[in-house]
């Protein structure tokens, strides 16, 4: 029938290719799955703070409202 579903990995081969016990961030895929996750809070934060924003066509100054606070209005603007 194929391969078993949610069977574990294979160990690697090989004296280089062990897992750091001591260091977890260290071990394959920790970097990436902690860029994907802060890129999609920044993602989030634009999309809040773009999709929230009301600003004055005539005071070209002044910060609107924003759901994501000052640090949205100052960044949508």
């Amino acid at each position: 029938m194929g391969a078993k579903l949610f069977s574990p990995r294979a160990a690697p081969a090989g004296p280089g290719s062990a897992i750091n016990l001591r260091n977890p961030l260290r071990s394959e895929g920790r970097y990436r799955e902690a860029a994907a996750l802060l890129l999609f809070a920044a993602a989030a934060f634009a999309t809040l703070a773009l999709g929230s924003v009301r600003l004055d066509p005539l005071d070209a100054g002044g910060h609107g409202a924003n759901w994501v606070g000052p640090a949205g209005a100052a960044f949508a603007t």
